[in-house]
């Protein structure tokens, strides 16, 4: 049976009186149809529904974000293998999650599937997001933030937007103008994030785009235990090419082991143990990750992530090691069951300008940077999904046509002439 967003948009409601109060706000706080080079803000920004009463857990719906994280790993293990690669599979799934919920037609129907919904209300699944979201509000360990952006003047739909913003605490902006008054807005919206070691491309638009989702990440913890530097040495690291030096911490701290049939495991937490960084090697040390991920199966990733339980001292010794680089999402959008998007993209509930133009995807990329040393973990992730309408496609005049001078307020034709040849003179 195919889900189709109109199905899904007759199951959503506004869940109580305070929804509809939000709504009374919103309409009187929105600025909309920006038509000159200035940036306005936020289009609307109304913040997360506060409290999400008795909200699921990310086990307990359609489409866990855990099962959806091995599901991307296998996917650029097999595009990639024998390369360091990092994907903030998170902020994937939000992007892809803001997007269900304004989809309609195929488009919903493709990421539906992708994501591993099977449902028609979204409800859930919402909450559970909104409510992760909630509890990380003011940490000093992690920062996600969605945003959903107009290069050219588009008029949301209020709703939509009301809803994006309470369930998943998306930003929807309109710069109202391309060039570089939407770039420096742009900028504007990821400088929160304090970003360091991204590449200059992560923070430009991309050419001829008229909407973007982007979801950008700051993880920066220190290790509850840090090592000290004075105990990191040089050591080898076996890679397939054989073996290299590299700065080897080592410490003795509390760690919590865990194993499955293709994977030992070893868990350090951060300070406030909130957050962890799991170390995972295949169990046969001739195979290697990617290999053993194909094999893994989703009942064994979760067997595995959840089976971290009983911490113990152990001598724990783990490379330092800095990695960045740009993973190319659109080139696997036909593997994950997403190339219809490259032809037609229906995201017609978030504007109803969307529906009298035709969408497509023009570019999705992921910029990542991380940092691994003896006092903890830092993480810079900009997950940057582009899409392009008909305004942006371009007019390539290289064959003969006709020219016509009209003045536009009179609506008056006043020279038309003809080109067979612009080489020709006279």
């Amino acid at each position: 049976m195919t889900i189709t967003g109109q199905e899904r948009g007759k199951v959503r409601k506004i869940r109580d009186m305070r929804a509809l109060y939000w709504a009374a706000v919103c309409l009187g706080l929105t600025v909309m149809g920006c038509k000159d080079t200035t940036f306005k803000g936020p289009v609307a920004k109304y913040g997360l529904d506060p409290a999400v009463e008795n909200a699921p857990h990310f086990d307990e719906i359609d489409a866990d974000p855990n099962e959806f994280s091995l599901k991307i790993a296998q996917a650029y293990a097999d595009h990639k293998p024998g390369t360091n690669q990092l994907v903030n599979t998170y902020g994937l799934y939000l992007s892809s999650l803001a997007m269900l919920n304004v989809a309609e037609g195929d488009t919903y129907k493709q990421l539906a599937d992708f994501l591993g919904i099977s449902v028609f209300d979204l409800d859930p699944i919402d909450q559970a997001s909104n409510h992760w979201l909630n509890e990380i509000k003011g940490s000093d360990q992690v920062k996600f933030g969605t945003g959903i952006f107009a290069i050219r003047p588009l008029q949301f739909d209020e709703l939509s937007v009301m809803e994006l913003a309470n369930d998943l605490g998306v930003d929807t902006i309109e710069f109202g103008a391309a060039g570089l008054t939407a770039e420096r807005a742009y900028k504007q919206w990821l400088s929160q994030f304090g970003f360091k070691k991204l590449p200059k491309e992560a923070f430009e638009i991309p050419d001829r785009t008229d909407l973007m989702v982007v979801t950008a990440a700051l993880f920066d913890a220190e290790w509850a235990t840090p090592f000290d530097p004075s105990d990191t040495r040089k050591a080898p690291f076996n890679t397939r090419k054989g073996q290299v030096s590299v700065d080897m911490m080592e410490a003795e701290v509390p760690a919590i082991t865990s194993e499955s049939e293709h994977w030992t495991a070893a868990e350090l937490r951060y300070k406030g143990n909130r957050f962890a960084f799991s170390i995972l090697m295949p169990s046969d040390e001739a195979q290697s990750p990617e290999s053993a991920l194909e094999e893994t199966s989703t009942e064994e990733w979760m067997e595995l992530i959840n089976g971290f339980k009983t911490q113990a001292e152990h001598d724990v010794l783990l490379p330092k090691f800095e990695w960045k680089g740009t993973q190319d999402f659109f080139n696997l959008m036909d593997d994950v069951g997403l190339g219809g998007m490259k032809e037609d993209l229906n995201l017609s509930r978030l504007s109803l300008d969307i529906k009298k133009s035709k969408y497509w995807v023009s570019g999705w990329k992921q910029y990542n940077a991380i940092t691994v040393n003896e006092q903890g973990t830092r993480i810079e992730s900009v997950d940057q999904f582009a899409a392009a309408g008909d305004a942006s496609m371009p007019f390539i005049v290289n064959r003969p046509f006709v020219y016509v001078v009209r003045d536009i307020r009179a609506g008056l034709i006043l020279f038309v002439g003809i080109v067979n040849d612009p080489t020709l003179t006279q």
